[in-house]
């Protein structure tokens, strides 16, 4: 009785139905009621109770369990307090005569709105981070020290071929056909140095093919006390084999352009840059193999033709269906003569239709122009 009494947590006994036969004061003093306001009524009688009926359902089904012979230990929702919820978590037992038969049921009742709303922001946060983790289309992973994979997402789940039976396994176990000795050595340097690391990692995927990322990782603190690892990978197999194969087309380009006499031109739309390529017939040496603007190009041309080269050049890049040009016009040579030139590029345009770029070569034409007018006069004296 003593003992019954003097317990801090709430404790009641009942009848196998459920009806209140006795409780002790931690539970009535905390609501302000004595004993006669619950004793004689059934346990999910009382106020508590009534504005949350999915947990009466609950606690009516616990208790038909507990009449059966189990033991029972759940978490209920309360509203002994208007809109606040409380939450409790319930032990049931059954107590039996000595001839085995049930005769009460002990019911102690402990709050718990704190630890559940812990774990209700614990399992947000869990979700969350899940969630970023899944919308992430790099590969994101986290381990501990020990190598053991605690998140990852499908990302990163689909080079290696795992599943989510990895989740708490040692990956290293793995390694000679999946995790790499140069991966590990990364994960161990930046768990010795706490300082993130940036680095390329060379992996063979699922189908044998080397891919290759650059990787960042950085050390995380976990309640425990050991340090974990977390990163994300940014692949660039792509960009580094298109950079290769750009690498030789500039190196053909650039060849090509020392052979010939042509002068090549690479003309930024955007930036108004202009960058010049080649022998340039032998003129020019200021400004070959160099970027420069295209008002410095525009200098040596004749100004006859230069106001109707722009005019008709203007005309060419707003119509959204032309991406060739040609044009013939003069271009001033060392002796402050006019060389006759033509003219022929290729316009680069975007998915709008807006000309960004312009790639094109500039061929000494003058012998077949002289040519052609030496015919023609002949052709006046015939």
């Amino acid at each position: 009785e003593i003992i019954f009494n003097n317990l801090t947590q709430g404790m009641m006994i009942t009848d196998p139905e459920g009806t209140v036969i006795r409780i002790n004061p931690a539970i009535y003093r905390r609501m302000k009621q004595d004993a006669s306001d619950r004793q004689g009524k059934k346990m999910w009688e009382s106020h508590e109770w009534q504005s949350v009926p999915e947990s009466v359902e609950k606690i009516v089904g616990d208790m038909k369990r507990v009449a059966a012979g189990e033991s029972v230990v759940d978490v209920y929702k309360t509203m002994p307090f208007g809109k606040q919820a409380v939450y409790l978590r319930v032990h049931m037992h059954p107590v039996r005569d000595h001839q085995g038969k049930l005769e009460y049921i002990a019911i102690e009742g402990i709050p718990v709105t704190q630890e559940v709303e812990d774990r209700r922001q614990l399992d947000l946060q869990r979700t969350l981070v899940k969630t970023f983790f899944e919308y992430i289309p790099h590969p994101v992973w986290m381990i501990d020290a020990d190598g053991r994979l605690l998140m990852m997402n499908d990302a990163y789940a689909e080079i290696y071929g795992f599943n989510d039976s990895a989740i708490g396994t040692l990956i290293y176990a793995d390694r000679s056909d999946k995790i790499s000795e140069q991966c590990i050595r990364n994960n161990q340097r930046v768990l010795r140095s706490g300082i993130s690391l940036e680095s390329v990692e060379y992996v063979r995927d699922m189908n044998g093919k080397t891919r290759i990322f650059h990787v960042t990782k950085f050390p995380i603190g976990s309640e425990e006390g050991g340090s974990l690892v977390g990163g994300v990978s940014l692949e660039i197999t792509e960009k580094l084999e298109d950079e290769q194969k750009l690498r030789e087309t500039l190196e053909r380009f650039e060849l090509v352009s020392r052979t010939t006499n042509d002068l090549i031109y690479d003309w930024d739309l955007q930036t108004g840059n202009i960058k010049l390529m080649g022998n340039a017939f032998g003129l020019y040496d200021e400004l070959k193999d160099k970027e420069v603007r295209i008002s410095d190009l525009q200098a040596y041309i004749h100004p006859e033709d230069l106001a109707k080269l722009n005019k008709k050049l203007e005309r060419t890049i707003k119509d959204r269906q032309r991406n060739d040009w040609h044009v013939e016009f003069r271009i001033r040579d060392r002796d402050n003569g006019y060389l006759h030139v033509m003219d022929r590029s290729r316009i680069h345009r975007d998915e709008n239709g807006m000309a960004y770029r312009i790639l094109g070569s500039i061929q000494d034409i003058s012998p077949v122009h002289e040519m052609n007018k030496r015919l023609q006069e002949d052709r006046i004296l015939d």
